[in-house]
């Protein structure tokens, strides 16, 4: 039942995958900057001051704050949020989980006072907690916090929350790939699909005893699940040079700016070589005879696939250290070209 669920997994990344190749066909690179990227950029990281106001979007009568344009004073609410982004879609994680997995974030507790932030539209309260968390606790500014934490229970009319002030004082920063994975598990994605995210790891780790100890053989069927997964990825970033890097940008907005609010040269290869990692280290598995369970060793037959595998993977790895410096490349113009306007 377990090989065949593994089989079942294997074909979805195969389909999937393969509509995902033939994206181009209904979807022309040369348009994508002009007529798409601008409308769908979300109001997170360097979007704001370069499509959108500094403050976000402006959307006019939910508030009381005032806005000039042309002339006319409107009243409304500046706000953020991470825009849409194919990173961030559901079924991906969900069949990361089936391959092994590339990250704890989907399954951790989030800090209450993040989530009631967030719930709450604390903007400002929001900010500092995604500026905090990237930071080495020793480098964090207590007074600064203390400060935040006092405004922020002003405006809902309570006390701060000491248990709050420690936490944020000591938890260990989090890699860029970690908050964004988080931002997108608390803001953009649907409750119910972070829900189908923890079943799928939880499916997993209920079977994965069985397959170290009884069906070792099995590994290799989640080998090339990881397999599958990486080129998901790699064709992403892919279409990262394809779509956006090698056409002008629209207006103010910086092609290395995601719509989602990340940086190009950061989340996706970050994403990569998350699920490399994992790979790597099946293929290492089956390599190392003191370990290795199964039938599929070195020197037999069955293990070219192995080889097979690592050999693609290598290749995987040098197209997006590529596509990485190319992206490198036009952030640092796309930084020179904003110093050069200060």
């Amino acid at each position: 039942m377990i090989q065949e669920a593994l089989e079942v997994l294997l074909v979805v990344e195969k389909n999937m995958n393969l509509t995902f190749k033939s994206l181009p066909l209904g979807s022309d690179p040369a348009h994508y900057n002009h007529y798409v990227r601008p409308w769908i950029a979300g109001t997170w990281g360097k979007n704001c001051g370069s499509v959108f106001e500094s403050a976000g979007k402006f959307f006019e009568g939910l508030a009381d704050e005032k806005y000039e344009i042309d002339g006319q004073s409107m009243l409304g609410k500046f706000k953020k949020h991470v825009g849409q982004t194919g990173a961030g879609t559901s079924v991906r994680p969900i069949c990361d989980e089936f391959a092994g997995g590339v990250s704890d974030v989907y399954t951790q507790p989030l800090p209450s006072y993040f989530c009631l932030a967030l719930m709450r539209d604390q903007q400002a309260k929001v900010d500092a907690l995604v500026d905090e968390a990237i930071l080495p606790p020793d480098r964090r500014e207590e007074a600064k916090i203390r400060e935040e934490m006092q405004r922020s229970a002003t405006e809902s009319g309570e006390k701060p929350n000491p248990a709050e002030l420690e936490s944020r004082l000591t938890q260990p920063a989090v890699s860029a790939l970690a908050l964004m994975l988080t931002m997108f598990r608390a803001v953009t994605r649907p409750y119910s699909h972070n829900y189908q995210i923890q079943v799928g790891k939880e499916l997993f780790s209920s079977v994965q005893h069985l397959i170290d100890v009884e069906f070792p053989d099995l590994k290799l069927q989640q080998l090339k699940l990881q397999l599958a997964c990486l080129m998901h990825r790699l064709d992403h970033y892919y279409y990262v040079q394809v779509y956006i890097n090698e056409f002008k940008p629209r207006g103010n907005q910086l092609r290395t700016a995601a719509t989602g609010g990340t940086n190009t040269t950061d989340f996706l290869p970050d994403l990569i070589d998350s699920n490399m990692e994992q790979a790597r280290k099946m293929v290492a598995w089956f390599k190392e005879d003191a370990v290795n369970t199964s039938a599929i060793r070195p020197g037999m037959s069955s293990f070219e696939t192995v080889h097979l595998i690592e050999k693609t993977m290598n290749k995987f790895d040098v197209e997006k250290r590529q596509i990485k410096k190319n992206s490198i490349k036009i952030q640092n113009e796309e930084n020179q070209t904003l110093q050069s306007a200060l």
